[in-house]
C-alpha cells in the first residue's frame, strides 16, 4: 500500500508511506516488492519514503 498526499506546496518535499505484508521465508518477493513500492513513491514525486 501507498500513500501520498495531493497537497505539494512550492519548495516542500514529498513524502511517501509505504506498508508491506511480507510473505515470510521469500526474501525474493519480499525485496522485489519493495522495490516496486520505491519505484512508484519516486514516480509519484516522492523524494522520502517510509
Amino acid at each position: 500500500m501507498l500513500w501520498r498526499s495531493t497537497v505539494t506546496p512550492p519548495g516542500s518535499l514529498t513524502v511517501a508511506v509505504a506498508q508491506v505484508a511480507p510473505s515470510p521465508g521469500d526474501m525474493s518477493a519480499n525485496l522485489d516488492r519493495a522495490v516496486t513500492l520505491v519505484h512508484e513513491a519516486a514516480r509519484q514525486g516522492a523524494r522520502l519514503l517510509l
